[in-house]
């Protein structure tokens, strides 16, 4: 009876264990994955949130990995539960999609205690990842502006004189009362404009006279200024 005893709380300690080495493991994977998510993004706003919940997704898949990796029984059971779980937030992104695939896999490799599989794999990507950056399409915001008739050839000129070829107007809609003007930005020169010479369009487009309103949107409508 003794012995029986000792035998399973060996091979609880040795399964707990290995739980503990997979998940730590997978804590550092989930702060890299996140670290590059942060690096390579390239919208108008990076959200915090979904950085956060890439390395939460690496670190609970590889406990579950590690949990069901030796019980197939328990596995399908868990594959039944996982089934009804629904979500209803749409992802926008592409690249937001293959962040995610990326993070359960690293998690399922870090679960079956593949360290060097998942570190080796995720360093490749991140090669792949920092030699095609410069073929991504550059981040564009969209702005838009309400005033008068009357302050549409200001406007007009004003856009053209400072943002120039960086810049294209996307749609046109006057009436007696107000017209609306809609700006393809390229966000990265805004930015850059910003840091350097402290300017900012949203305002600066304010101080013309007959201009009511000014908003800054995020071309793929994650956020909005």
């Amino acid at each position: 009876m003794i012995d029986i005893l000792f035998e399973n709380f060996t091979n609880v300690s040795f399964d707990l264990q290995n739980l503990i080495l997979n998940v730590f493991v997978a804590f550092f994977m989930g702060i890299f994955l996140t670290a590059i998510y942060r690096v390579t993004y390239k919208g108008t706003f990076a959200s915090n949130d979904f950085a956060i919940s890439l390395g939460m997704i690496v670190i609970i898949t590889s406990f579950i990995m590690s949990v069901i990796s030796s019980n197939v029984a328990l596995s399908l059971g868990l594959v039944g539960a996982l089934s009804i779980i629904r979500f209803r937030n749409a992802i926008k992104n592409v690249k937001d999609a293959t962040f995610i695939f990326w993070a359960v896999a690293i998690g399922l490799t870090c679960g079956v205690g593949e360290y060097v599989f998942s570190l080796v794999s995720s360093v490749v990507i991140l090669l792949f990842l920092l030699l095609t950056q410069g073929l991504s399409t550059s981040s564009m915001v969209l702005v838009i502006i309400k005033a008068d008739p009357s302050a549409i050839e200001p406007v007009t000129h004003y856009v053209n004189s400072v943002v120039g070829k960086h810049s294209k107007l996307k749609m046109k809609n006057v009436s007696k009362v107000v017209c609306e003007l809609i700006y393809e930005v390229k966000y990265e020169y805004l930015l850059k404009e910003e840091k350097q010479h402290k300017f900012d369009l949203t305002t600066s487009l304010l101080d013309i006279d007959g201009v009511l309103d000014v908003n800054q949107v995020g071309k793929d409508a994650d956020a909005s200024l």
